[in-house]
């Protein structure tokens, strides 16, 4: 991964490996106890950085106001500089050894100088080792002058013209090679979600009072939006997270129906939840089990019902599997019976059409489909619901009832949270349309993925019938692989515990996601099966071994 520094902790890995390169390796300053060295042009410095998953291996930086360090190895700086218009000096390469190969060295050096174009700078200044000098010059840097001793290594100034046909040529041989690898790392993770630029915006607005006038308007508009995604069910928003609004599902079923027995239904470790769940508060209920990825047993659900259940929960989209499970059925089962359906919406809001569900409670999520931050809980109740249920013993969170009845939010909701969630519905689900536009983009996309993954002999778990469009688990033959598509940018689940005992993958496409940004992963697991990651996709030529670095 090659991105610009932006975080705290990249700048604490730029100045250790600083120090560990020009001080500890080149003797070019003296080493100190913490293994810390903070360039001396450090507040001016933009620096860039190669990533292996969360570590530094490589780092280069570009500054482009004066004065420069080559000015100290010129033999006449003044005259030479003033006969440059638009200089930047590239400095602090640094490359950890066991990284020391093209590719790293490339992928540096084209930030740099799509940095310094990008400034409309007209040259790169440069101190290059004496020893690898014809690298340098290889890339396009021509000679300023006569090397210059500094610490144990020979420092040669050196400037390459941007404008120069000969580096335009080099430029665009390394452009298609570096728009593969140019970017952020891409969630294709249950959670989080791959967040937009503007829900990401929203997200970062200054927070404010859950009792101002500006959140009170956005809680409303976000439980709107919510109860039209859900048939027209009133909603209680809620700060947690889906266990919560699970938990808050249960406590209301417990207050409704006391000791009247009921059915839990599990396909999968989300169906599984749900009976620790329903257990824990106290309802009496028999659970009706079923394989990983097998088919509910309608028979078997309706024997149930059949047999005086007044209730029954299950999970709609089972996240572990990747399955939809047939949600509308087992609600008309629970209508012909006489028996309250609950469900577990938490994968499946947003991603699905819950019209013809018709549950009389159900829980969601703003960090899944909808494609916001985690953070925010739901339940969405019935009326009929709301009025036969006391919640005179129910804990205040889970008072679902005067939640709803409240025009502001009833406890505290953080503002970034609340306001992340309403640009996300409003990109996606504010009318009739856009909603149906975004259902029709996960199914499509969600159909790409399985085709995908069947041609590299991974199938999805379910079949294409019971599928659901957001999430695909599939059997990951070598865990080596997810650790490769990691490293290349593309984050997909393996390391949740039901995953690893069964040796599964998984990937989403949950949040602003499309084709093209989901395509790459799917190179990266070929080119992992067949083991020939690094002999597929080379870095253009550079002439030289990647040991050669930059003076500070």
């Amino acid at each position: 991964m090659f991105k610009p520094a932006t975080t705290t902790e990249e700048l604490r890995q730029i100045h250790r490996l600083n120090h560990r390169t020009f001080a500890e390796e080149l003797g070019q300053y003296e080493s100190n106890e913490t293994g810390i060295l903070v360039d001396r042009f450090d507040d001016a410095n933009r620096y860039f950085v190669a990533k292996s998953g969360d570590a530094v291996i490589g780092m280069i930086s570009i500054n482009s106001t004066a004065p420069f360090s080559i000015e100290k190895r010129l033999p006449n700086p003044a005259e030479t500089l003033t006969s440059i218009p638009g200089p930047s000096e590239v400095r602090l390469l640094a490359i950890k050894n066991d990284a020391r190969r093209g590719t790293v060295l490339a992928g540096l050096f084209w930030q740099v100088y799509a940095e310094a174009r990008h400034q409309g700078r007209s040259h790169l200044l440069i101190s290059g080792i004496a020893e690898r000098a014809e690298m340098y010059r290889a890339l396009g840097f021509r000679d300023l002058g006569a090397a210059v001793q500094s610490g144990a290594a020979n420092y040669i100034p050196m400037a390459m013209e941007l404008a120069d046909t000969s580096v335009e040529r080099k430029a665009k041989r390394f452009e298609a090679w570096w728009q593969r690898r140019a970017r952020e790392p891409v969630s294709l993770l249950p959670g989080p979600v791959q967040i937009s630029r503007a829900v990401r915006q929203a997200f970062e607005h200054t927070p404010v009072s859950h009792r101002a006038h500006s959140m009170v308007e956005a809680y409303a508009s976000v439980r709107k939006t919510l109860s039209e995604l859900a048939g027209g069910l009133p909603v209680a928003l809620m700060t947690g997270s889906g266990t919560l609004a699970n938990d808050a599902v249960a406590a209301c079923l417990r207050s409704r129906f006391g000791d009247a027995p009921g059915v839990v239904l599990a396909n999968g470790e989300f169906g599984e939840r749900l009976v620790r769940q329903a257990r824990a508060a106290g309802l009496q209920f028999d659970a009706l089990r079923w394989r990983w990825g097998e088919r509910w047993n309608f028979d078997a659900i309706e024997a149930k019902l059949r047999d005086d259940a007044a209730w029954a929960w299950a999970v709609h989209l089972e996240t572990s599997t990747g399955q939809l499970n047939d949600l509308p059925r087992l609600s008309q089962l629970c209508v012909k019976h006489g028996a309250t359906p609950a469900a577990d919406c938490v994968s499946s809001l947003g991603a699905v059409p819950l019209d013809d569900c018709r549950v009389a409670l159900a829980s969601g999520v703003s960090g899944k489909a909808l494609g916001s931050y985690a953070g925010l809980a739901m339940v969405f109740a019935e009326e009929r619901i709301l009025a036969e249920t006391s919640f005179e013993h129910v804990p205040a969170t889970f008072n679902i009832r005067e939640n709803i009845a409240q025009r502001a939010p009833m406890y505290t909701v953080a503002s970034p949270q609340l306001l992340a969630l309403r640009e996300a519905l409003d990109e996606n689900y504010g009318d009739a349309e856009s909603r149906e536009q975004r259902y029709e983009h996960y199914r499509a996309l969600g159909a790409r993925v399985r085709t995908m993954l069947r041609q590299q002999g991974m199938p999805a778990l379910v079949d294409d019938e019971t599928a659901a469009p957001v999430i695909c688990t599939f059997e990951l033959d070598d865990m080596s692989i997810a650790t490769r598509c990691c490293e290349a940018g593309f984050q997909i689940a393996h390391k949740s515990g039901y995953l690893l005992e069964r040796g599964w993958g998984q990937i989403s496409i949950m949040g602003d996601l499309n084709r093209e940004s989901v395509e790459g992963v799917f190179e990266v697991m070929r080119l992992a099966r067949t083991s020939r990651m690094g002999a597929n996709d080379p870095a253009p030529e550079t002439a030289g071994s990647a040991e050669a670095l930059v003076s500070g």
